[in-house]
C-alpha cells in the first residue's frame, strides 16, 4: 500500500492550445488567472476528525427545486435583472454536434447565486460549471479541464472563497484538480478572482469541507493494482490544509 509520501502534490502550469503559462478562468466580463506558486502542506488525518469538521461546516449550496420553472423539457430561473430559461432535455439530440443541455444543481443563499452545470456537444461531449447571480444575472464561468464539470462549488464559512474541483475519470489511479477562487462583494455586487490553483495525479476527491476561512479538509480516494487477484483496489485517505 502507497504511503502518505507517494501522494506528491505538486503545482503546474497548464499549457494548452487556448492558453500560456497559466491557467485562464472564464466568465462574462471578466477574464482572470491563477496564480501557480503556492505548495499546499498536507498533513494526514483520521476519519473521526474528518467527521468532525464535516459535522461543524454547514454546506452552502442547497438543491431547491422551488427556485426553479419546470415548463417540459425547458426550465426557467429568475434574477432581478429579468429570467433565464435553459433546456434541460438532452433525449435523442444528446449525440448531435451544437446540441446543448443544463443540469440545475442547486442554490447558494448566502450568495444569491444559482449552480448551472452545461454540456455541450462537439466531436465530444464537454461539460463547464457556472454561477449566475440572482440580483445581477453576472455570469461566472469554471473550467475543470476535464471532459466533465466541476463539482458544486464548496463555499468558506465567511463567503469570501470557494473551492471548485473535478475529477478525471479516465486516470485509473486518480486525478483531480482544485481551484481556490477569492469572492468579493461590493454593494451587492460579485466578483471572483483566481487565487490558488493545483492538481494531484494520485488521487480523486471524495469530499471537501472548510475547518476555517483559510483551512479545509478533504476524504480522497485514490487506487491500486492488485497483481494477485488483477483488480484495481479503492483505499481512502484523509487530509487538512491551510493557506495564506
Amino acid at each position: 500500500m502507497r504511503t502518505f509520501q507517494t501522494l506528491v502534490l505538486i503545482f503546474v502550469c497548464i499549457i494548452h492550445s487556448y492558453s500560456q503559462e497559466t491557467e485562464v478562468v472564464k466568465c462574462a466580463n471578466c477574464e482572470y488567472l491563477y496564480t501557480s506558486d503556492y505548495e499546499f502542506d498536507f498533513e494526514s488525518i483520521d476519519s473521526v476528525t474528518f467527521k468532525n469538521f464535516k459535522e461543524n461546516y454547514i454546506q452552502k449550496v442547497v438543491y431547491d427545486a422551488t427556485r426553479i420553472i419546470v415548463n417540459d423539457s425547458l426550465f426557467t430561473i429568475k434574477t432581478q435583472k429579468g429570467n433565464r430559461t435553459f433546456n434541460m432535455d438532452y433525449g435523442g439530440n444528446s449525440g448531435r454536434r451544437g446540441f446543448t443541455w443544463t443540469e440545475y444543481k442547486g442554490f447558494i443563499p448566502s450568495l444569491k447565486c444559482y449552480v448551472l452545470n452545461e454540456w455541450s456537444v462537439s466531436e465530444f461531449t464537454f461539460g463547464t460549471s457556472f454561477l449566475i447571480d440572482s440580483l445581477t444575472q453576472t455570469e461566472f464561468r469554471f473550467q475543470s479541464l476535464y471532459d466533465g464539470p466541476n463539482e458544486p462549488p464548496v463555499i468558506s464559512p465567511q463567503n469570501t472563497y470557494l473551492i471548485s474541483y473535478a475529477n478525471s475519470i479516465f486516470d485509473s489511479e486518480g486525478a483531480c484538480r482544485i481551484s481556490l477562487v477569492k469572492i468579493n462583494s461590493i454593494e451587492n455586487e460579485l466578483d471572483f478572482s483566481g487565487y490558488l490553483y493545483f492538481e494531484s495525479n494520485a488521487w480523486t476527491i471524495d469530499e471537501i469541507v472548510w475547518i476555517t476561512e483559510h483551512s479545509f479538509a478533504l476524504k480522497v480516494n485514490y487506487k491500486e493494482f492488485n497483481e494477485e487477484n488483477q483488480k484495481w483496489e479503492e483505499h481512502f485517505e484523509y487530509l487538512q490544509t491551510s493557506f495564506e
